[in-house]
């Protein structure tokens, strides 16, 4: 973002809006998912929902210090067709990174996602990402031990499926893999890796799959967040962000934006609720008890010394669909356009409050306040879901 197009967009009328979007990717992105979903579509047949979670693992974390931690890595609906082909719909909190992307538009994801999804293929088995509560989750892997088992099979996979750089050369080009690939090749097979083993972590899983009712219930919803954020507001009213402003009164700014809220409901016990931007896991899963750090539930040690009034996103839905042993999960869109929505003893009202009040990183979770909607969209998002499923 910079100051001139800032302006260039507000004020001058004969050019059109410059954005922030890097216009390739987006159509890149949009062609290949639009190629999936008719993929999918012509490949629709009758089959069995089925649902499964994995337990934790060490490396799922929350960086508000908040000592959340998720009850399950993955939660999994699976599904098998008459064909015999299978399709594993994952839940997670994660934050996968690409790395050469921005360089002449050349894709290059080395987290383990895409390595996940191919250790899963070989084994007959598609899966499809959706994100969870992936807010500053940091989620390295299942753990393991050098020289064991599970170790010699994924140092085994990884030698057979890695590309020497003369395979980069014809792949990306001689100027490209002179740039990366030294680079890159040692945190590739480090992500490669992980991905075979989080694909065996989720196969043993689901084999604990229970059969999901055949029935599907929607509420579709939407929620009004102030924007009150002065660097989202001067990105969002000035074009360059693509966010559709409207005007609001309660806010500080006058303006607001709508996300998403949307409640669904597979069967009898599954529950899933969309969310906007990326959540807080503090939000969803609440503060760790006997956590020592700082906790949203105790004035004393919380950023802003309040005391965060609500109960967490998942005890609520239990609480307002009469279901105390529901199973809640959380879908982010992702739409990073809206930032962080985090909890609202966990902001500060501006860029120096959050430099001089936080001092353990300030420099991650200045950016973190920076891109953000408002101090008060925690509390708005829980108003919000409230109404969805009172209504």
């Amino acid at each position: 973002m910079n100051i001139p197009t800032l302006f260039n967009n507000k004020l001058n009328p004969f050019t059109d809006y410059i954005r922030s979007l890097n216009q390739d990717m987006e159509k890149s992105l949009c062609a290949r998912a639009e190629a999936c979903a008719k993929a999918a579509y012509n490949k629709m047949e009758a089959g069995t929902l089925s649902f499964f979670e994995t337990g934790k693992v060490s490396g799922a974390s929350d960086k508000l210090k908040s000592g959340v931690q998720p009850k399950n890595y993955f939660s999994c609906f699976l599904f098998e067709g008459r064909s015999g082909e299978k399709t594993i719909i994952s839940n997670i909190g994660a934050h996968p990174t690409s790395y050469g992307a921005w360089d002449n538009n050349h894709m290059l994801c080395t987290d383990y996602p895409y390595f996940m999804a191919l250790a899963l293929k070989e084994a007959n088995c598609n899966i499809v990402f959706t994100q969870s509560s992936q807010a500053c989750i940091s989620s390295p892997g299942v753990d393991y031990k050098e020289g064991d088992e599970t170790d010699k099979d994924a140092t085994a996979w990884v030698k057979a499926h890695s590309l020497t750089k003369e395979e980069w050369v014809e792949r990306y080009g001689q100027e490209y893999a002179d740039k990366w690939y030294d680079s890159l090749e040692e945190k590739l097979n480090g992500h490669m890796k992980n991905g075979y083993v989080l694909a065996q972590f989720v196969l043993k899983a689901s084999k604990a799959a229970k059969v999901v009712e055949p029935s599907l219930n929607i509420k579709n919803g939407r929620t009004l967040l102030s924007l009150d954020n002065g660097v989202m507001a001067l990105g969002s009213i000035s074009g360059l962000l693509g966010e559709n402003v409207v005007q609001y009164d309660k806010a500080e700014s006058g303006y607001g934006l709508y996300v998403e809220t949307d409640y669904l409901e597979f069967g009898n016990d599954i529950a899933i609720l969309t969310a906007p931007g990326e959540l807080s896991p503090s939000l969803v899963y609440g503060s760790d008890p006997n956590y020592t750090g700082s906790s949203l539930w105790n004035g004393k040690t919380s950023w802003t010394g309040e005391t965060w009034k609500y109960d967490t996103l998942i005890n609520t839905t239990r609480k307002l669909t009469g279901d105390s042993d529901k199973t809640v999960l959380l879908m982010g869109i992702t739409n990073d356009a809206l930032g962080y929505m985090f909890p609202d003893n966990c902001t500060t009202k501006s860029l120096i409050g959050t430099l001089l009040f936080y001092k353990e990183n300030p420099g991650d979770m200045t950016n973190s306040m920076l891109m953000t909607v408002g101090r008060n969209c925690g509390s708005e998002l829980m108003e919000g879901y409230t109404a969805l499923l009172t209504k």
